[in-house]
C-alpha cells in the first residue's frame, strides 16, 4: 500500500492513544440514542451465532469487540497497528471480562489465515484512504465465504459536515468525503461481487461525532444529553426518519459470495 493513499498515518493515532488510561469504554445502547440506533441496525442485520469468528480491524479501544461480544455472542479479535491502540485495547477488554486476541499489525501487511473470518467489521476506517477500494479488499481477504463484512463510516456530509467545519475543519481533511454516499458502498457490492443485505443512512443526530472547539462540543455535548433523554423517555420514538443530512453513520452490510 502506498503512504500517499493514507489521509492519516501511525504516529497521528498512536498519539490520539498516548496516555489513554479510560478502561471499561463500551458501546452505551442504554443511554445513547446514537449507540441504541446502531445496535436496533445489528440485530436486524445480522446474526446471533456463538461460533462465529469476528475480526474488527482498526479495533482500539474495543468497544466494538465488547459490544459483539456481549450481544451476539462471538468469538472477537481485533487488529490494530498502533502500539498504544493496541495496549490500551488490550487494557479496555480486561477490565471489561472479554476474552480476545488483539494483532499488533498494519492490515496491509498482516500474518491473520485468509478466508477464515465469519464476520469482518470496520467502523470509521476506510474513509481514512485515498482509495478505499485496496483496503475493502484486505477486508474481503480475511473473510470467508457465505461470511459477513460491515463497514461503518461518519456521515461528514449534509448538516454533520456543516458542525464539523465550524468546530475543526482540519478534521475534514483526513476523511475521504467523497465515499459518504449509499451509491459509493452500493457500487462496492458490483465491484467486489457482494450480496447487499443492507445499506442505510443510520441513526438521528450524534453530537459525539465532533471535535475541535471546546466551546461548541460543550454546548452540543448538552443538547445530545437532553435528546438522549428525550429519545428514551419517548419508548425510543422520535419521529424523524434516518437521512442523509442528519444521520451520524453510513452502515453497509454485504455478504461475501
Amino acid at each position: 500500500m502506498k503512504e500517499s493513499n493514507n489521509l492519516t498515518t501511525n504516529t497521528y493515532w498512536d498519539r490520539c492513544y498516548k496516555g489513554e488510561k479510560n478502561t471499561g469504554q463500551r458501546i452505551d445502547i442504554f443511554s445513547e440514542m446514537p449507540s441504541s440506533e446502531l445496535n436496533v441496525y445489528f440485530r436486524k442485520n445480522l446474526p446471533k451465532d456463538k461460533k462465529f469468528k469476528f475480526l474488527e480491524i482498526g479495533c482500539a479501544p474495543g468497544r466494538w469487540m465488547h459490544y459483539f461480544y456481549s450481544n451476539f455472542n462471538y468469538c472477537v479479535e481485533g487488529i490494530e497497528y498502533t502500539p498504544n491502540g493496541a495496549k490500551l485495547t488490550r487494557s479496555n477488554l480486561s477490565t471489561l471480562g472479554v476474552d480476545n486476541v488483539i494483532y499488533e499489525q498494519d492490515l496491509f501487511n498482516n500474518s491473520l489465515n485468509k478466508n477464515s473470518y465469519d464476520l469482518v467489521f470496520s467502523a470509521g476506517f476506510i474513509e481514512h484512504f485515498n482509495d478505499p477500494s485496496l483496503v475493502i479488499e484486505k477486508h474481503l481477504g480475511l473473510l470467508k465465504k457465505g461470511g459477513y463484512l460491515v463497514l461503518e463510516v461518519p456521515n461528514f456530509r449534509g448538516f454533520n459536515g456543516f458542525f464539523q467545519k465550524i468546530t475543526d475543519k482540519s478534521l475534514l481533511e483526513i476523511h475521504n468525503l467523497n465515499i459518504m454516499n449509499l451509491d459509493f458502498f452500493k457500487n462496492i457490492a458490483e465491484k467486489h461481487d457482494l450480496e447487499i443485505v443492507d445499506i442505510s443512512y443510520v441513526g438521528k443526530i450524534n453530537f459525539g461525532l465532533f471535535l475541535g472547539n471546546k466551546f461548541l462540543i460543550y454546548i452540543g455535548q448538552v443538547i445530545q444529553f437532553f435528546i438522549n433523554k428525550l429519545y428514551f423517555i419517548l419508548g425510543k420514538r422520535i419521529f424523524i426518519s434516518d437521512n442523509k443530512f442528519f444521520s451520524p453513520y453510513i452502515v453497509a452490510v454485504y455478504v461475501k459470495k
